[in-house]
């Protein structure tokens, strides 16, 4: 019975990339003790790759960008107080760094950063 279930999920697994990639990008961050994996209802919208960030601006908040692309996969924080909002994507993982949980810090896609907020004069 348990290896009809193991392998009914494999599968799902690979008859679903996204979910797979998830999984990959999930379990990266299994040793991590800040990583709080969300969850992602069925039907969310989903980024198809990195390039969905790319809306990412100024006036764009946190709740604005999940709208338009889907919740986070999961979310941690670095030493400082700063949400990061991890969302997988098929060649890695973005991370959204937010101090408030509304502005937008900066993004990252794979450790590169791909926007950051302007630093007021």
């Amino acid at each position: 019975m348990r290896k009809t279930l193991l392998t009914a999920a494999l599968g799902a697994l690979a008859a679903c990339p996204a979910l797979a990639q998830a999984g990959n990008c999930i379990d990266k961050h299994a040793r991590d003790p800040n990583f709080v994996q969300l969850a992602v209802p069925e039907n969310a919208p989903r980024p198809a790759d990195a390039s969905a960030f790319s809306i990412v601006d100024e006036s764009m908040t946190v709740d604005t960008l999940s709208a338009k692309i889907g919740p986070a996969d999961g979310s941690t924080s670095s030493g400082t107080s700063t949400t990061i909002l991890v969302w997988c994507v098929p060649d890695g993982e973005v991370r959204v760094s937010t101090r408030d949980g509304s502005t937008i810090e900066q993004v990252r896609h794979n450790g590169k950063v791909v926007y950051d907020r302007k630093k007021k004069k």
